[in-house]
């Protein structure tokens, strides 16, 4: 339905135009070379340049040196150059007398800019992204939405449908044209062009449904790398909450807010990922000790509630982590050392605040023990186990495993 309607005010349009239009090209057909040469002089015509007429036509000339390989030859620039003509026939045409050529060229003019725009993108992505080619394209990219703009507010409507007549997703155009500003260093544009289609205010519906990943992804790394933290937490956040599970973004927040000591947040995608990978003993104990860090920060704020359910989860992931098994020596050591000391610090501070009867205590010892004793079988010489497992030993008066590690 709308692709036939758009047919038809295309049609009729161009119908409407092609009585003005003929007459006023008919000289131009098959002579472009000649027609250059004049308006060239024209638009420096004093009196010829204050009219509209005058710069359609230069407009027109440079619209078929821009569609032309044969006439390619005859200016570098062609596509800005009837760009700019139209901008200034259309100031100059108040009275709108070349409304319909001015829509008719825009429509003829956009797709080829946009092509050269998406050509030059992907030269530069096969290129190994080469910075010149994506010179190129964010040249062709911001002309091709000056095209757009050209046109008023109030044709932006009959523009966008246009668009979508042709194939061209606009918000795709944006995330192209945001990664090749960004990577040629002009990054104010980039972020122009990604916060066209990034709306933190939007339901996550929305987002969903009419963004993508991959330019929340970029905006937010361009944000880390400019130091803006502040507004870069605020897109990883919408990010998460739009795509919990996407790898990319996962990754890069991971690694913002453990950068950034955001362990709350930190804690909270790292459990998302841990869901979505079940088996990763590396994600088990990343998220392990964000726990427990996060425990220990509960503590020193006198949330101790809090921080006693954190250390319950720190130990549950551990635990899980252990089960499922490494042939990685280090983080096995890792892993038996760090459930071995939160049960063997949990203990002293027992002791030290005097809570809890001897029993307890004891009872809280005997569970550090096999993680330290499986630490110390893989590192003998670890002082800090070592100093552990002598003092659960004397605690638990096991004299003989004492006396062992005594002359070790």
């Amino acid at each position: 339905m709308n692709k036939l309607f758009l047919t038809l005010v295309i049609s009729l349009m161009s119908l409407l135009s092609i009585a003005q239009s003929n007459d006023l090209t008919k000289e131009i057909e098959g002579k472009i070379e000649f027609a250059k040469e004049r308006f060239d002089k024209e638009i420096k015509n004093p009196e010829l340049n204050q009219k509209a007429e005058t710069w359609y036509l230069y407009a027109y000339v440079y619209k078929e040196i821009a569609k032309s390989e044969v006439f390619a030859k005859l200016d570098a620039t062609p596509e800005e150059k009837s760009v700019k003509a139209i901008e200034k026939c259309k100031s100059l045409d108040i009275k709108q007398v070349y409304y319909s050529e001015i829509i008719s060229l825009m429509l003829e003019l956009g797709p080829i800019i946009y092509n050269k725009a998406i050509k030059n993108y992907n030269l530069a992505v096969n290129n190994n992204n080469n910075t010149e080619q994506y010179a190129v394209a964010t040249y062709y990219f911001e002309l091709f939405y000056r095209v757009i703009d050209v046109l008023g507010k109030d044709d932006k409507r009959f523009i966008d449908q246009f668009i979508e007549y042709n194939g061209i997703n606009p918000k795709k155009t944006y995330l192209f044209a945001g990664f090749a500003e960004d990577q040629i260093g002009k990054f104010n544009q980039a972020h122009k062009f990604y916060n066209k289609v990034i709306d933190l205010q939007a339901s996550n519906e929305h987002e969903k449904i009419n963004s993508f990943s991959l330019i929340y992804y970029y905006e937010a790394e361009l944000l880390i790398r400019e130091e803006n933290n502040e507004q870069a937490e605020l897109v990883l956040d919408k990010a998460l909450e739009v795509w919990p599970n996407n790898k990319e973004i996962v990754v890069l927040s991971i690694n913002f807010y453990k950068n950034h000591n955001k362990e709350d947040k930190l804690a909270d995608v790292m459990k998302t990922a841990v869901k979505n990978n079940p088996e990763n003993i590396t994600l088990l104990y990343t998220l392990a000790r964000n726990y427990n860090n996060i425990s220990k920060g509960y503590i020193k704020n006198g949330y101790i509630s809090t921080a006693q359910q954190y250390q319950e989860e720190a130990i549950s992931t551990y635990k899980k982590a252990i089960e499922l098994g490494t042939e990685n020596k280090r983080m096995e050591f890792g892993l038996n050392y760090n459930l071995g000391i939160i049960f063997f610090n949990k203990a002293a501070q027992m002791y030290k605040s005097q809570t809890g009867g001897v029993a307890e205590y004891q009872n809280i010892l005997k569970q550090a023990l096999p993680y330290l004793e499986k630490a110390h079988e893989l590192d003998k010489t670890n002082a800090n186990v070592i100093k552990m497992l002598k003092k659960i030993y004397q605690t638990l008066e096991m004299n003989d495993k004492y006396n062992a590690i005594q002359v070790e």
